[in-house]
């Protein structure tokens, strides 16, 4: 089974050039801020591409698929209300994991949108460090294969260009105590696009635009 990974795209999707597979992964921020019109425009491309399944997860920009979130907070970045409903009912094309799972000949998948609060810039799918992110992350089951997540974990491909470590330091603690995935697809720091395995989980960090907005990020891709 060939996996394709891509994240981070922000609405350059069309300039990717995305090799063919059996599974394409977007491990979140499709958009720039979750508008109709943005995730219309995902669902259309992802509609032209051939793979069997497509996995995607949200991200912090998709702000309109945090439906909680966007009731207290939207207005504050959309002047016109986005009604949430019919933002998730636009998002077609794809099987949408927002702490799913699913099971794919025999493999399994499971996706999560969080990553950590941005005290200076709150936006969706935050988690507070301790209880509140335990919570979120204590729901992935112990079989999973491949985790998709928007945050990376804490210390692994996740160093920001000022130098610090931005990822989910719950979630590396969930990884390494219970999971143990074979895979670890996040993106959300695009300064570290890369892979790396550490002990049996390979991380991948499938940012697609680089730390300048530019689409200059290959996807990855694995067989499992």
């Amino acid at each position: 089974m060939r996996v394709v990974c891509i994240s981070d795209t922000h609405n350059k999707h069309y300039q990717l050039e995305v090799p063919d597979g059996d599974i394409l992964i977007h491990a979140g921020d499709f958009t720039s801020c979750g508008t109709h019109n943005e995730i219309r425009n995902f669902t259309e491309w992802l509609g032209r591409l051939p793979h069997r399944h497509k996995l995607v997860i949200a991200g912090n920009h998709e702000l309109t698929l945090d439906t909680k979130w966007y009731k207290e907070a939207g207005k504050n970045f959309h002047p016109m209300n986005q009604d949430s409903e019919i933002a998730k009912q636009l998002l077609q094309n794809c099987t949408y994991l927002e702490n799913q799972a699913i099971e794919i000949d025999g493999v399994h998948f499971y996706g999560s949108p969080y990553s950590p609060i941005i005290p200076s810039n709150p936006m969706a799918f935050s988690t507070l460090a301790g209880s509140h992110a335990k919570a979120i992350w204590n729901q992935i089951p112990e079989n999973t294969d491949v985790l998709i997540t928007h945050s990376p974990p804490h210390g692994i491909l996740d160093i920001n260009v000022r130098g610090y470590h931005c990822g989910d330091e719950d979630l590396l603690e969930i990884i390494q105590s219970r999971v143990r995935p074979k895979y670890h697809i996040f993106g959300h720091i695009h300064e570290c696009y890369g892979s790396k395995t550490i002990d049996t989980t390979t991380f991948i960090n499938a940012a697609s635009l680089s730390q300048r907005r530019k689409c200059e990020n290959k996807p990855i891709v694995f067989d499992i």
